[in-house]
C-alpha cells in the first residue's frame, strides 16, 4: 500500500516536471528581457508608426518627421520602464506631449534641429494589451524650407526596463 501511493506520487512529480521548467523559463525571459527599441526610419518600421512622413536619412541616421498626433507602437511594456526618444524639434523649437496607452505626461520643450535623448518613466501596460502606444502630440506647422507641416523629427523610441533592487 506504501509503496503504490510513493509510486503515484513520483508519478505525479514527473508529470509536473515539464510544466515547472516551462514556467521557470517563461519567467526568467520576463524577468531578463532587454529593451524594445525601435529604429524610426528603419525600412522595417512601416507596420509600428503613423502619423509620419515617409522616412529619411542624412549623414547616416534615419528619421521621420511627425504630423500632429504620430504614434508609435512598442512591444507591451510588462514592467517598470524608461521610455526613451532620440528626437529633434522643427526650426524655432516647439512643445511635445507624449500620451502613453492614454495617459497623458507632462509637456516638454524639444530642441530646434538637434538630436537629444528623451525620457521618462512609465508603469507596466494595462493587463491584456499586447502593444504599448506612444503619441507624440505637437503642433505642426509649415517651414519656410519645407512645404510639409513639421513636428518632431524622431529618429528611435525605446522602453528599457528597469533594473529591479538586489
Amino acid at each position: 500500500m506504501i509503496l503504490r501511493r510513493h509510486n503515484a506520487l513520483w508519478g505525479w512529480l514527473w508529470a509536473l516536471l515539464p510544466l515547472s521548467v516551462a514556467l521557470a523559463g517563461a519567467w526568467l525571459g520576463w524577468a531578463l528581457g532587454g529593451a524594445q527599441v525601435l529604429d524610426v526610419g528603419a525600412p522595417t518600421d512601416g507596420p509600428y508608426v503613423s502619423g509620419f512622413y515617409d522616412r529619411e536619412e542624412h549623414a547616416g541616421a534615419n528619421y521621420r518627421w511627425s504630423k500632429s498626433d504620430a504614434a508609435v507602437r512598442l512591444p507591451a511594456v510588462r514592467a517598470p520602464a524608461a521610455l526613451e526618444a532620440r528626437m529633434a524639434g522643427r526650426p524655432g523649437g516647439l512643445s511635445v506631449v507624449l500620451v502613453v496607452d492614454g495617459r497623458r505626461l507632462p509637456e516638454f520643450a524639444v530642441a530646434p534641429l538637434e538630436f537629444r535623448r528623451y525620457r521618462v518613466l512609465l508603469g507596466p501596460a494595462a493587463h491584456g494589451s499586447d502593444a504599448t502606444t506612444v503619441v507624440f502630440g505637437a503642433q505642426a506647422e509649415r517651414t519656410p524650407q519645407d512645404g510639409r507641416r513639421l513636428a518632431v523629427l524622431v529618429e528611435s523610441v525605446a522602453a528599457r526596463p528597469l533594473a529591479s533592487a538586489p
